[in-house]
């Protein structure tokens, strides 16, 4: 795709691979200037999706209700991954699952200018996956109301890693958690659920988050306001694989009680004509 605000809707793309092209072709390749993407099914392929590394060029993506999994299948360890977005001026991903990434791919990468993730399941389940969500450039980050879980095949003891790449002082570097599980399956004594390799220059609010299994950082984050359980019994969920459902919508639930049960759209969006007040309300950024 080399187009201008393209929307792709509802097809489902799988066994896309190459040998010659070193194992990272993908079933949807983006070099052109913003794309939506509903209703996906993205599987089987060496990456999922790959987008423009360009930076040079505003480029906003969308992908709202899709299902990414078991891609990585030709590409040499961790060259491919479910989802690899480049140098994107802003990256949603919405009401989506992401899972079972092969050859020690990541679930999400991400490169983007600004990084949200809204009401997803991020999960390696029985996948040799590396990170749930690689966000190796920093940049602004906003998770919430999403389950992330790490299988116990997982090539790599960290659930989301920041920065563990290039650092561009020119670019804002904030990373916001908030409502959001996350499950350890794999049990290492080195695993650690978030991994700052740099400082999050321009703030960090982990809060509100439910950490399930091992991690090296769990009395940092427990001190920052997050609950912890030393196992999935102790918190209350089901056996590996079962996942949890995914967290109540909180910023919604917020839109809804500041506008007396009023329509709002998509969690973090339009409100009874208040959206910026009912954003900072309900703790989201602005869209």
């Amino acid at each position: 795709n080399s187009g201008t605000n393209t929307t792709l809707r509802g097809l489902e793309l799988f066994g896309v691979h190459s040998v010659a092209d070193g194992g990272n072709v993908a079933g949807v390749r983006h070099q052109g200037t913003n794309l939506t993407m509903v209703g996906m099914h993205l599987h089987d392929n060496d990456d999922g999706i790959l987008t423009s590394a360009n930076p040079s060029r505003p480029d906003f993506l969308l992908f709202d209700s899709c299902l990414f999994e078991r891609n990585g299948w030709n590409a040499p360890s961790g060259m491919a991954h479910n989802m690899y977005i480049g140098h994107a001026t802003r990256f949603t991903l919405r009401n989506s699952t992401t899972r079972a990434t092969k050859k020690g791919g990541h679930l999400l990468k991400s490169r983007a200018v600004e990084t949200r993730v809204e009401g997803c399941v991020l999960a390696s389940l029985d996948g040799d996956t590396s990170r749930e969500m690689d966000l190796p450039e920093g940049g602004i980050v906003h998770i919430q109301d999403s389950v992330m879980e790490k299988g116990p095949s997982s090539e790599n003891p960290e659930v989301v890693g920041y920065l563990a790449e290039e650092y561009d002082p020119s670019r804002r570097h904030s990373f916001v958690m908030r409502n959001t599980v996350l499950i350890n399956d794999q049990g290492k004594s080195d695993d650690v659920f978030v991994h700052f390799f740099r400082p999050a220059r321009d703030g960090r609010n982990i809060s509100g988050n439910t950490l399930v299994g091992k991690g090296t950082d769990v009395e940092s984050m427990r001190e920052l306001g997050n609950s912890a359980f030393a196992t999935r019994e102790a918190a209350g969920l089901g056996a590996y694989p079962s996942l949890p459902p995914l967290p109540p919508d909180s910023c919604g639930a917020a839109l809804a009680e500041l506008c007396g049960g009023g329509r709002w759209v998509g969690g973090c969006a339009v409100c009874c004509g208040r959206q910026q007040h009912a954003l900072r309300m309900a703790g989201c950024s602005a869209a």
